[in-house]
């Protein structure tokens, strides 16, 4: 070997300047750390929307739940409506319109009659 080449190794300098391709990586990078934080930020929206969405429900679900109650329960009342008046429409016939010869109190007939007197719209489902 020469002696030039051992005392000054050859160095090649790497260049200062950016090359196209770094930017362009670099630029792609860029692009997705924007569409990821973009993503995210839409994926909190939707969070957000769902949550309220499902508060929404659930006090509607609870209102439902509530009204149905309130339904059966005044169609219990109504039933027992109807069956105070289907007695009282038997006490009438039995005061008024006939000649009963217990002087107008129900026979026994008619007693079981109103045990088992089903109003009508429990009849129709």
């Amino acid at each position: 070997m020469s002696e030039q080449a051992l005392q000054s190794p050859s160095v090649v300098a790497f260049p200062n300047k950016e090359d196209e391709l770094d930017k362009a990586g670099q630029a792609a990078c860029d692009l997705v750390h924007q569409a990821a934080t973009a993503a995210e930020q839409k994926m909190q929206h939707v969070l957000a929307v769902a949550h309220k969405t499902s508060l929404q429900l659930r006090a509607a679900e609870d209102r439902v739940a509530s009204l149905e109650a309130e339904v059966k329960h005044y169609r219990v009342r109504a039933d027992r409506a109807e069956k105070w008046l289907h007695r009282i429409a038997l006490e009438i016939q039995n005061t008024f319109l006939s000649t009963n010869k217990n002087g107008g109190s129900q026979t026994p007939d008619e007693l079981e009659s109103l045990k088992r007197y089903i109003p009508k719209r429990q009849k129709i489902s």
